[in-house]
């Protein structure tokens, strides 16, 4: 925040992260700037627009990239904020050691239009429940490793940079298959505790 000369006024201590809050009008005038032309979808657009901070800055505000790409901090900070990491083990009658592994990056929102944008750059599932909210999953060795590329070219910026370690790892274990042997699940489980301490 201070490296693009942002004065703020506060940061608040969280269970989960720090929260920078400005105050002052100049700078949120810098952050409109810097911002605008940059927002994914039209969520945080709609929200200024009601506070009119378009008239309040004199900034007109363009709309909305519905898109994102993979030469871009976005969806790494998106999956700091939003996603989860996880490392699952279930029981299997068709494994040799009677567990599967699988590794699983989650995104879930109330509106679609981030996640669509998601799965245009990485093979996803997504789906929708009965409550509205819509979820996109990317699991498997298969259609991991782009993300994984992507995330080592723009690191995750909170606690969830651990699990990613965790969970790179586990990655790579997998890719040698080292998950159909018992010593390999074994410490693929140890991984997976790990992974689930990060936040408590």
């Amino acid at each position: 925040m201070y490296s693009v000369g942002l004065d703020v006024d506060t940061i608040a201590l969280g269970k989960k992260a720090l929260r920078f809050i400005v105050r002052k009008k100049s700078g949120i005038k810098k952050v409109l700037e810097l911002c605008n032309g940059q927002f994914v979808g039209p969520f945080k657009l709609e929200q200024l627009k009601r506070r009119k901070y378009d008239t309040l800055f004199n900034i007109s505000l363009l709309p909305p990239l519905n898109c994102t790409s993979v030469s871009s901090f976005w969806l790494s900070g998106f999956l700091d904020a939003d996603g989860s990491i996880g490392i699952l083990i279930t029981d299997s009658i068709t494994h040799k050691l009677k567990k599967s592994t699988r590794l699983e990056v989650d995104f879930r929102q109330k509106e679609p239009v981030l996640l669509l944008a998601i799965q245009t750059l990485f093979t996803g599932n997504f789906s929708s429940d009965k409550q509205g909210v819509h979820r996109l999953k990317i699991t498997g060795t298969k259609n991991l490793p782009g993300l994984i590329t992507y995330l080592d070219s723009f690191p995750l910026q909170s606690q969830k940079y651990l699990q990613y370690f965790i969970f790179r790892r586990t990655y790579c274990m997998m890719v040698n298959k080292e998950h159909l042997t018992l010593a390999g699940l074994s410490k693929i489980a140890k991984f997976k505790e790990r992974l689930q301490q990060v936040y408590k």
